[in-house]
């Protein structure tokens, strides 16, 4: 039997906020932004998202008691355990080339 870990976590990204939820059995993700998404992240709101995301993969990686692998748009791929999150690739630094 297998059973649905459901996790969530609202963070605060510039003016906006984000509420991040992830199902750990199927592995989706969604975001909701509040009160619109914004129509661009600068460096900082992007780093503020990506904090926030690590975090709530975090707990994901410690309730499933693995890894868990997120490939950002950008072309970026992170590695995150229950201990902290490395960036293991860079997709579109190979995609550039």
């Amino acid at each position: 039997m297998t059973t649905s870990i459901e996790l969530s976590s609202t963070v605060a990204v510039g003016q906006y906020k984000c509420t991040l939820r992830t199902t750990g059995v199927n592995g989706s993700f969604r975001c909701e932004w509040d009160p619109q998404m914004p129509p661009k992240l600068t460096k900082q709101m992007l780093r503020q998202y990506r904090a926030g995301r690590h975090l709530l993969m975090q707990r994901l990686a410690s309730s499933i008691g693995g890894p868990v692998m997120t490939f950002d748009t950008d072309g970026k791929v992170f590695r995150t355990t229950a201990d902290g999150t490395e960036l293991v690739g860079d997709l579109g630094a190979v995609a550039r080339h």
